[in-house]
């Protein structure tokens, strides 16, 4: 059982890492075409 917790909150971390880095990269994606177009 404790593994089971363990491992579904390191999944858990992962994702949200994962998302919160994809976002990221997004908004600077986005920031840097901005200052292309402008």
């Amino acid at each position: 059982l404790v593994g089971l917790v363990a491992g579904l909150t390191g999944y858990i971390t992962i994702r949200y890492l994962w998302r919160w880095k994809v976002v990221k990269n997004w908004e600077i994606r986005k920031k840097k075409r901005q200052s292309i177009h402008s």
